[in-house]
């Protein structure tokens, strides 16, 4: 019975982007690579859901930007907004209300 290969997340993001580009045919990726069509496919279809959520509005990572920045005892509060010249108010505003 065969093992499996463990591949490091770099292999797998630098196979994913291969295939994004489209310059070359998944069979053609796969192997120069030595992996299956399939698991190029794979990779390639998590790369573009992951593209998707980094790049939402209003995303996980975005949430969590906003979330760490005004709970921040400096830049979530009232000062930071004077310092920007009220550029921040309405974030302010928007968050913890402080």
């Amino acid at each position: 019975m065969a093992t499996r290969r463990p591949y490091t997340e770099e292999f797998k993001a630098k196979v994913s982007l291969e295939a994004l580009r489209g310059e070359k045919t998944i069979q053609e990726i796969a192997a120069r690579h030595k992996v299956h069509p399939n698991q190029v496919s794979a990779w390639k279809q998590r790369g573009v859901e992951e593209l998707r959520k980094v790049f939402s509005k209003g995303g996980a990572l975005m949430r969590r930007i906003d979330e760490l920045f005004l709970n921040d005892p400096f830049y979530g509060s009232r000062r930071w907004s004077v310092i920007c010249g009220g550029m921040a108010s309405v974030r302010v505003a928007a968050g913890s209300g402080v």
